[in-house]
């Protein structure tokens, strides 16, 4: 397992280094904006350092889909398959290395933008430190949820896509545009899903939100209170769903599928 997931890394290593190469470049405009008090740079950096934070969440969802399909259809994909290793370790890896990815963006980038804010608003000492102390005691258990459900709902989004482009590769083999009957078969699991997610979380939805209207200035705590069955209900949805297309896809890998 720890072969495959050095394998896949090796592999993405030019995606990583574009990818950190033109954050760093976005935040080095910003920082040459600010020191030399330039408007227009200022601006553009602190714009598209936002932008970054965006479409670096949409660029990991793309590679990591990508990372998985040229298994499929590419010779290097056809060697992996015939190493002594599983389709649920060989998916596995890559659901791992892109959770590493993923987690690792996520703390560079909060890291930076913190820097910035600090440097910007010439805020005295550790601005961490002071968010943190913001935070109760009690709430940090509900934060942690809120993130691990946050976390378990990409890996749902990343493992519908394995599924879909498994179960299209498996029923069609190599046709032309096998990706639109993937795209297809994607967005029919996720409207299914998303209905009976709908239908289980309708009641403590409305009352979430009702219990929002009718407080005044609802505190950060507040919101964390009462949404906590909610988030409950939806970590559980989610998690039934990452293990069972998980399963579902390496099944479909290991058994059907003819590379």
């Amino acid at each position: 397992m720890m072969k495959l997931i050095k394998y896949d890394f090796i592999k993405s290593r030019a995606w990583y280094v574009i990818t950190a190469a033109a954050l760093l470049l976005i935040e080095a405009v910003f920082l040459l904006g600010y020191w030399t008090e330039n408007d227009d740079l200022f601006s553009i950096g602190g714009v598209l350092f936002v932008i970054a934070g965006i479409f670096s969440l949409l660029a990991l969802l793309i590679y990591s889909v990508q990372l998985y399909s040229e298994e499929l259809t590419k010779k290097s994909g056809y060697m992996t398959f015939l190493t002594p290793r599983t389709a649920y370790q060989i998916i596995g890896s890559k659901l791992i290395v892109s959770f590493i990815v993923l987690v690792i963006g996520f703390l560079v980038y909060c890291a930076l933008g913190l820097l910035d804010l600090q440097i910007v608003v010439n805020i005295q000492g550790n601005l961490l430190s002071r968010i943190i102390s913001m935070i109760s005691p009690n709430d940090i258990p509900k934060l942690l949820l809120l993130i691990f459900n946050t976390l378990v709902q990409w890996f749902v989004t990343i493992i519908t896509i394995y599924f879909s482009v498994t179960l299209a590769a498996t029923l069609l083999g190599n046709v032309k545009f096998r990706w639109l009957i993937s795209a297809a078969i994607f967005l029919a699991i996720n409207t299914v899903v998303s209905i009976i997610s709908s239908s289980l979380l309708m009641d403590k939805a409305l009352r979430f939100s009702f219990n929002i209207a009718r407080t005044d200035s609802p505190s950060f705590s507040f919101f964390l209170d009462n949404s906590i069955e909610l988030m409950l209900i939806s970590l559980a949805i989610n998690l039934v769903l990452a293990v069972g297309f998980y399963f579902a896809t390496a099944a479909l890998a290991e058994k059907k599928l003819s590379l």
